[in-house]
């Protein structure tokens, strides 16, 4: 005890047991680090967890963003695609010259023997046997059946549908027929010295006062000779989106009147 209070008086006074100090504090510093690495250990694995914690909860919040984020811009795009596709619909509807509705596809029949689509309209708005039927890209085909509220449409690229065309380069006329694959429409009726060419513009010609005059049909894809001699294949790729439509549009000339109410009159 005297000892101690001794090295303490010493140790206050002077500073002869500062390198003493210094060399314990040296020999201790090992296992101040033993003592401390299980704190640290501690520390580093909470402090990882945590992290690891966050990181995952903020990458689910980004994740659940982009995934709002990607089904608001499918809707915005969708809706513009729609009101692009209205747009040309009403801007096709103004060339026409008569009275147009809009009729929105319900089913299309994929049949090998015919090819048709039902349309949400029928005879209560109007509908009637032999409307033509176009969208905003071109002649889709004409009404064959009529419902009071479901009306059926024969397309253009159909074997029984036919439609009195003319090429627009040089004005030569023909029918335009549906095929048996019901992909492309043929042009009936040319002759091997007729001026046909890849490409060319195909539009109704408006004999029969059945479809508008002038309207796409399509363009021409192929031209081949025929098995028949004087003659030619010609195959025509449709400007419309014949089984790939949404709405079209059902024309009425402006000197069209129903036989329905022709009936009603008599």
């Amino acid at each position: 005890m005297i000892l101690s209070f001794l090295l303490i008086y010493v140790d206050n006074n002077s500073n002869h047991l500062n390198t003493f100090r210094a060399i314990g504090h040296d020999f201790m510093r090992p296992i101040y680090s033993v003592v401390h690495y299980p704190q640290q250990i501690s520390a580093w694995v909470k402090y990882g967890l945590m992290g690891r914690l966050e990181l995952l909860q903020e990458n689910k919040r980004l994740t659940d963003a982009n995934r709002f984020l990607t089904y608001d811009a499918m809707r915005f795009d969708s809706a513009r695609k729609e009101n692009n596709r209205l747009r040309g619909m009403l801007q096709s509807s103004s060339d026409l010259g008569g009275d147009v509705e809009v009729a929105n596809v319900l089913q299309v029949k994929n049949d090998p023997s015919s090819k048709v689509v039902f349309l949400d309209k029928g005879s209560n708005s109007g509908v009637f046997v032999g409307q033509p039927v176009v969208d905003a890209e071109g002649i889709v085909g004409q009404v064959i059946n009529v419902g009071r509220f479901i009306s059926t449409v024969l397309l253009a690229t159909d074997r029984n549908h036919s439609i009195p065309v003319i090429i627009d380069r040089n004005g030569l006329r023909s029918i335009a027929e549906g095929s048996r694959e019901n992909k492309t429409l043929s042009l009936l009726f040319l002759n091997s010295s007729d001026d046909v060419r890849v490409g060319d513009k195909v539009v109704s010609s408006g004999l029969g006062d059945v479809f508008p005059k002038g309207y796409p049909v399509g363009s021409v894809s192929s031209v081949e000779p025929a098995q028949d001699a004087g003659y030619q294949n010609v195959r025509v790729l449709p400007a419309s989106k014949i089984g790939r439509i949404r709405e079209v549009l059902l024309v009425t000339p402006n000197n069209f009147t129903n036989p329905l109410n022709r009936e009603t009159e008599k």
